[in-house]
């Protein structure tokens, strides 16, 4: 599966037009609004290592987001959006990955 990303400051990502393309890493220097191209039923599970989030995706591919939780002062977010980025928008509830 080919997984493609979005990464923006918060509240910039519906303006975010760059794409990264066959990511299994993405690294984050601030809290960042991300999204990739799956959906939430490609997902296995999510968990935090150290700054980082970390999904299993139901397949077995590994996608690792370097800095998700860089800043402790502010939440980055990570959304769904499906096929190309064409399907619905699922923002993804962090609560579940914290320490």
């Amino acid at each position: 599966m080919s997984i493609n990303a979005k990464v923006a400051n918060h509240s910039g990502l519906g303006l975010q037009d760059t794409v990264l393309e066959q990511v299994t890493e993405v690294r984050l220097n601030e809290a960042s609004d991300v999204s990739l191209d799956i959906s939430p039923q490609d997902i296995a599970s999510l968990s935090r290592s150290g700054d980082d989030l970390v999904l299993m995706l139901q397949n077995g591919e590994v996608i690792t987001l370097d800095g998700f939780y860089i800043d402790p002062q502010e939440q980055s977010h990570l959304y769904l959006e499906g096929d190309e980025f064409e399907g619905d928008i699922f923002r993804i509830d962090m609560a579940s990955t914290s320490p």
